[in-house]
């Protein structure tokens, strides 16, 4: 939901606290799974195929507070 108001979203200021709100409920899911794992409990979230390393670098970027401040740069090196 928060993702969709972020898209139709074109006022500076309301999609920055859109943006720290999606932050704060990121933060909040992760805490949440942490305590989960604390008794040895599985987490909820899982994957069952592949995931390309691009896509897991995006995600820990979106995490990220201040996230505009990180730059992905792919490399074509094997």
């Amino acid at each position: 939901m928060l993702d969709a108001m972020e898209r139709d979203t074109s006022e500076p200021d309301a999609l920055g606290r859109l943006f720290r709100l999606d932050h704060l409920t990121t933060r909040m899911r992760r805490h949440a799974e942490g305590l989960i794992v604390c008794p040895a409990r599985r987490p909820g979230r899982r994957w069952r195929d592949p995931v390309p390393l691009v896509e897991v670098l995006r995600g820990a970027i979106g995490e990220v507070e201040d996230y505009t401040r990180v730059d992905l740069v792919a490399s074509a090196t094997a």
